[in-house]
């Protein structure tokens, strides 16, 4: 950490430069960012911060957790969306699911811009899916090697109809 000057006067507005040797952003375009001064200068308390990142690791493409069904009795359609935190465009191939009779789609296409988000949407037809737990996985293939291919959980319950 280093700055220009050591003191400043009373609500004097002080630029001051750190270096960040690890940073786990977590899925998130926003995150909060604490500095602790170790050998503050004599009546200094805080300091307002800002960050800006220059580079984002190109691995980082964020999923969901899971697909959450929820109670399901017919037709039922839920979405979760992929993030892409990288600094390219990322493309989406071939995506499938586990569960017999349901559906997966990328209705945006299979093109993610990056620092945006895509939509996966799941549906599940009419005739239902039979009774009881539901667990499955719907897996995306992209365009990432790091990423190849990703795996989002299917949580949920089917009633009878």
């Amino acid at each position: 950490m280093r700055s220009e000057k050591r003191v400043f006067a009373k609500g004097e507005a002080a630029d001051v430069e750190v270096a960040i040797h690890s940073l786990t952003l977590e899925g998130k375009k926003s995150f909060p960012f604490y500095v602790e001064l170790l050998a503050p200068e004599e009546r200094v308390l805080r300091g307002n911060v800002s960050i800006e990142v220059e580079r984002v690791p190109a691995k980082l493409l964020a999923r969901p957790d899971a697909f959450h069904l929820g109670t399901v009795r017919g037709a039922k359609s839920v979405e979760v969306r992929i993030l892409n935190l990288t600094r390219q465009p990322v493309s989406l191939g071939e995506v499938a699911c586990s569960i017999h009779g349901a559906n997966v789609s990328l209705p945006e296409g299979s093109r993610m811009e990056p620092g945006l988000s895509v939509p996966v949407r799941l549906e599940v037809p009419e005739a239902g899916l039979p009774a009881g737990p539901v667990r499955g996985s719907v897996t995306v293939e992209t365009g990432l090697s790091e990423h190849a291919r990703l795996s989002i959980p299917v949580d949920g319950t089917a009633l009878r109809r």
